[in-house]
């Protein structure tokens, strides 16, 4: 009859949408709001399953591994297919080098609750399922104002374009990792060290450590310690994750950091990992002594052997 057919098509329409739910659902808890890069922390989890991504997985102790054992506890670092295995390999190698001190409880909540993606600039980061609200729509071509503010971010710049994104997934362009003649920080800026602190300090850390993250940056910015007009002083979120390039000698670049990279040049930057860490121990000890303790166990001396242009070798 016609109402079996129509039963039939409720049944149809019913599975479809509750095979979407996953991404609708995350979709609206996502969308609620954003602080610059960094999309508001949501406790589903996605798994990706389409056949253009290709992954690899980090261990507690660094290591990248090819597979994942369904045994160890590892860290799911993604690439559309289109990455280079090099660009592929030097991401997983700074993700495995920020967290390969840290504390097993640390890395284990990061593992359970973020996750890591790389793109091309032409895929940009809403290719993954996170961030899939995101993308720009042909309507919205050019303008973020009204019904397409949410394909931008505060600045304008549209999700699309931005060379990473610090959510539950941080996601990074293959350019910056290959520090090529398209990276859009012209080998300035590591933005997956930047990005990945904000995954770390959302889905890693525990809420102690977050409320003595925002102790120190209220402290910092009522002493006036860094530029309080710097992208690095406009949240706590944006201080750690600047902190957190200074601490690896990651960032040779001059707008964003309030100073932090200075090690207290009037210009230049900090010149290797151990300067620019005695320089945030002597001006601004709190925040220091958060990052030794997450990066390290408190094992200041332990190295990152990371750089603004990292290499696998």
């Amino acid at each position: 009859s016609n109402m079996s057919y129509f039963n039939k098509g409720i049944v149809a329409v019913g599975i479809l949408l509750l095979g979407k739910w996953d991404i609708l659902l995350t979709g609206c808890l996502e969308a609620l709001g954003e602080t610059f890069v960094n999309i508001p922390k949501t406790t589903h989890v996605l798994s990706l399953e389409r056949v253009d991504f290709k992954f690899k997985w980090v261990a507690s102790d660094g290591s990248i591994r090819n597979e994942n054992n369904g045994v160890d506890t590892l860290v799911e670092v993604a690439a559309t297919t289109g990455v280079s295995e090099t660009a592929h390999m030097i991401g997983s190698k700074i993700v495995g080098n920020m967290l390969r001190y840290a504390p097993d409880s640390y890395f284990e909540a990061l593992a359970n609750n973020g996750r890591v993606g790389f793109f091309l600039q032409a895929e940009g980061s809403t290719v993954y399922p996170e961030y899939v609200h995101l993308k720009d729509r042909p309507e919205c071509a050019g303008r973020c104002n009204d019904d397409c503010s949410d394909t931008c971010i505060d600045d304008t710049r549209k999700y699309d374009l931005l060379p990473g994104i610090g959510g539950v997934r941080a996601t990074c362009v293959d350019d910056n990792l290959l520090c090529n003649s398209s990276d859009p920080y012209g080998s300035t800026y590591n933005v997956l060290n930047h990005e990945f602190a904000h995954t770390y300090h959302q889905y890693g850390l525990p809420e102690v450590i977050q409320i003595q993250i925002s102790i120190a940056y209220q402290n910092a910015y009522a002493l006036g310690i860094w530029d309080t007009d710097s992208k690095a002083m406009a949240n706590d979120l944006e201080y750690f994750a600047e902190a957190s390039t200074v601490f690896f000698n990651t960032n040779n670049h001059g707008n964003f950091s309030g100073g932090m990279n200075s090690c207290g040049r009037p210009s230049g930057f900090c010149q290797n990992e151990a300067e620019a860490r005695d320089w945030l121990n002597f001006a601004d000890n709190d925040i220091y002594n958060i990052l030794v303790e997450v990066y390290t166990g408190n094992r200041p001396m332990l190295p990152g052997d990371l750089a603004v242009c990292t290499t696998v070798n």
